[in-house]
This record gives C-alpha cells, sequence and structure tokens, in this order.
C-alpha cells in the first residue's frame, strides 16, 4: 500500500503550531522566566507600580486604561540614587525650599511621596539635590513627579568634568519643555495619582566615573527657573532613580544602599522548544511594544544553540533579522524596525538558501543563499543575557509555523 503525500490545506497552512499572546497577563507553561532578587517593578493590573518577586514575569499594565501591555523585559540597571522616595533625608540638601515628607499617595498607591515647596523668595534656585558618583559612560536620570500648585520642573544632572545635562517639563499636561545641551528628554504618564516620570539621559559620556550633583528644580515656567513661591505649592515627588545608561528603565526602589534589578531572562528549552520547531524550515512571527532603547545588537527573539553567535533572530533597533553559523554570516537582511513607543510586528521565514522579512505589513526583504544553524533553544526579548543585547521593551505575542511561508503571507501577517 501506498500512502499519500501530506499536503496541508489553506488554512493548515496559516495556522500556527505554536503561539504565545503575553497581553492576556498569563505565561504559557512552557516559557521559563529567571531573574534573581525581588529589586524589580511594574505597573500591575490595578495601575499601581508595584514590586515583583525573583524568578516572576513583569506583566506590565497602562495606568490610564489598564490595557496590558505585554511582557517587561529589561537588562540588568543598578539605581545609584540613595532613599529614593525619602527626599526629606539628609542626604538630599534642600536650598531655598522645604520637604514635607509623605504628603500623598505615589504612583505606587502608599502614603510614600514627598512634597517639595520652593520658598518665597524671588531667586533662580529652589532645589533639592544628591551628590552621587556616576559610572562611566552614558547615564540617566529620572524622577515621577506630580503637581502641587506648580506645574514646570526642572532636572538637571551636572557631571564631575563640568559637563551638564537638563530639561523642563510640565508635570499638568505631560510635555516636555526646553531642553539644554547634549540631553535627551522624556517624560512618561500619567501614572495613578498623577505622577509623571521626567527623565534626562546625557548624549556625552565620560570614560571615568566622575562624581555628579542631581538636582530637582522649582519652575514657574518652561525655562524660567526665577521665581517667588508662595510657601505652600510645589511638588510631590517619588521615585528618583539615576542609572548607568543611555535610556531610563523601570523603577527600582533604594534606602541606604544603591540597589540592583537582574536581567529578564525568558525562554522556552528541551522539549517545550523541539515540540514545535522544524529545523528544515519554518516562519516566526514577533509583536512587540518597543520602548527607546539604543543599540542595534537588542533583539526581539533568537532561535540558537546557547551560542551568540550560532543562530537566527530579529533585532527590531538594528532593522534586520539575522541568520548565523559558528560566527560565519548566512543571512542579514533589513525589513526595518518600527519606531520607537510604538508596536512593531515581524514576520521572519527560513528554509535554505530560501530567506524572507517584512515589518508592519513593509516591503519583504528576502536572500536567497545560506544555511540554516543547529539550535535547541529559543529566549524571548534578547540574544542573551548580556547588557545591550536584552530588548528593554514589552513583547506581545509570539507565532510559529512549521513551514516558510510565501512572500505574499509573512507580508500580510506583519500587518
Amino acid at each position: 500500500m501506498i500512502t499519500p503525500a501530506y499536503a496541508p490545506t489553506a488554512t493548515e497552512r496559516v495556522l500556527p503550531r505554536m503561539a504565545l499572546d503575553f497581553t492576556t497577563g498569563s505565561l504559557d507553561a512552557r516559557v521559563t522566566v529567571t531573574r534573581a532578587l525581588n529589586t524589580a517593578t511594574r505597573v500591575n493590573s490595578s495601575g499601581l507600580i508595584a514590586t515583583i518577586n525573583a524568578d516572576l514575569p513583569r506583566f506590565d499594565y497602562v495606568p490610564a486604561t489598564l490595557a496590558c501591555k505585554g511582557l517587561l523585559i529589561e537588562e540588568a540597571r543598578t539605581n545609584l540614587a540613595l532613599y529614593s522616595t525619602q527626599f526629606n533625608d539628609a542626604s538630599w540638601t534642600k536650598v531655598e525650599s522645604t520637604v514635607s515628607a509623605n504628603a500623598s499617595n505615589g504612583p505606587d498607591g502608599t502614603l510614600s511621596a514627598d512634597k517639595f515647596i520652593p520658598s518665597t523668595n524671588n531667586v533662580s534656585n529652589h532645589l533639592i539635590r544628591t551628590n552621587l558618583v556616576a559610572p562611566a559612560g552614558n547615564n540617566a536620570w529620572s524622577v515621577f513627579v506630580a503637581p502641587a500648585g506648580y506645574s514646570w520642573v526642572r532636572l538637571l544632572g551636572v557631571k564631575g568634568d563640568g559637563t551638564s545635562y537638563s530639561a523642563y517639563f510640565n508635570v499638568t499636561t505631560g510635555v516636555v519643555g526646553t531642553v539644554g545641551a547634549s540631553t535627551t528628554a522624556t517624560i512618561e504618564g500619567p501614572f495613578a495619582n498623577g505622577f509623571y516620570r521626567c527623565t534626562i539621559a546625557s548624549t556625552v559620556s565620560s570614560a571615568i566615573p566622575l562624581a555628579q550633583n542631581q538636582f530637582i528644580y522649582g519652575a514657574s515656567a518652561d525655562n524660567t527657573a526665577t521665581f517667588a513661591g508662595d510657601g505652600t505649592s510645589g511638588y510631590h515627588l517619588w521615585g528618583a532613580q539615576l542609572e548607568a545608561g543611555a535610556f531610563a528603565t523601570s523603577y527600582i526602589p533604594t534606602t541606604t544602599t544603591s540597589l540592583t534589578r537582574n536581567a529578564d531572562v525568558v525562554s522556552m528549552t528541551g522539549t517545550n522548544f523541539s515540540s514545535w520547531y522544524n529545523a528544515s524550515e519554518g516562519a516566526v512571527f514577533v509583536q512587540i511594544f518597543r520602548g527607546d532603547a539604543t543599540g542595534s545588537s537588542r533583539g526581539a527573539w533568537r532561535i540558537d544553540s546557547g551560542a551568540t553567535n550560532n543562530g537566527m533572530d530579529y533585532r527590531p533597533y538594528g532593522s534586520n533579522n539575522t541568520v548565523n553559523i559558528s560566527g560565519a554570516s548566512q543571512v542579514d537582511i533589513y525589513p526595518g524596525g518600527g519606531v520607537a513607543n510604538s508596536v512593531v510586528k515581524n514576520v521572519f521565514g527560513y528554509k535554505v538558501n530560501n530567506f524572507a522579512a517584512a515589518t508592519n505589513g513593509g516591503a519583504v526583504a528576502t536572500d536567497t543563499l545560506g544555511n540554516l544553524p543547529t539550535v535547541n533553544q529559543m529566549v524571548i526579548g534578547g540574544l542573551s543575557s548580556a547588557t545591550g543585547q536584552i530588548l528593554c521593551g514589552h513583547v506581545q505575542k509570539m507565532s510559529y509555523w512549521p513551514q516558510r511561508l510565501t512572500d505574499a503571507e509573512i507580508r500580510a501577517f506583519s500587518k
């Protein structure tokens, strides 16, 4: 008896063998998450910033709508700012201002936000500051601020070599005002209880660690620091953070010492991987919410053998899909990577000498020459656990087909 060859129907062709949806706020049992220590935070399903224990997934929610943004995956970072919610502490120097402890509920929903009140003197230095030693390279300085009578606030960092970075923020409307030289500035929110996260990042790095002053200034308008306070109006402050890097990551609470949040490592290994993977051909779909991270080597996913030089992946910040075998490049195509703070969808199809990819419904990029690596796992939200290779964003959905989809299908599924 001759068994007829199996050919999938049109419907079966477009049904993925593996599908993950992280926007449901639940983790598929085949996915493993590791992250040491209980120092990581996320916005929970109630819209509040909350600490989450080690080795648990960080499903992150939009505070205003409570929509799930997906699985938050970040590299390791350290918050160097001490007493990050205790601005009344002596480590914070007050100039032409006072601080009232625990004056309002913070974005975590507890009575933990302090009130910064400028003096009634008509001066330009209503401020509080903390003195730190920042690591070599770029760094980001961020604070959660809510209006308590005044809308405009200024953040300033002055490095030990005399260079500075600064910006003004309106914490009522959520807009960035005047931005100083050598600075990138962002504002995020609103978070619970009317807080916005204001961030400045230096674009001029240093080769050695430098002593720094990190300032929070009162302001009466954009680019206007000189004013006389009324003695009662001010700002509610919470969650100060100074970290090495060209952008801010999720908040890391501190008290007497700096604290580190370890990297999120998310993977599918063993039969949890081999049960759906086809070594000869296939297609991978990923949908992410891309943050404002920098670095072309950050990956949304990677299928490999455990070695960073042997596998295939998608790198949204570099706008490319790659395949390499023992360090030898097989495929490097550029379908696009989307833009910061937006949803990005990418589909990558593979078969020996037959590769294609598309992003957000754009043109299909192809390569007709290349072999396939021998692999045994998938890393989600990164190429590896190394700093500079982790997504630093949200993975929302992933799907896998055990056949190389057609170019038309690849483009359609990327829309």
